[in-house]
């Protein structure tokens, strides 16, 4: 039997999604804290229900000439 005296824990997180990068403009995504000033709407990501992810900016100047999901091209829903 032991004792543990003392523990650093590291982890990480991950988005339940398939893809890290906007697969339209292939910049990283990332989670932008909205109190922040500099926050920019291209930062913002959206989730589809297929599970891609892409910046909202991005995905939405694509919907507007295809409503498909650039990855997988099922009909693009976003995830609730």
């Amino acid at each position: 039997m032991f004792t543990v005296k003392k523990i650093h824990l590291h982890c990480t997180w991950s988005l339940d999604a398939y893809n890290e990068n906007c697969s339209i403009c292939r910049s990283h995504t990332v989670i932008i804290d909205d109190d922040e000033d500099d926050n920019d709407n291209d930062d913002n990501i959206v989730i589809g229900k297929c599970g891609h992810v892409f910046h909202e900016t991005c995905i939405y100047s694509w919907v507007k000439v295809k409503n498909v999901c650039p990855l997988c091209n099922k009909k693009w829903e976003i995830r609730k």
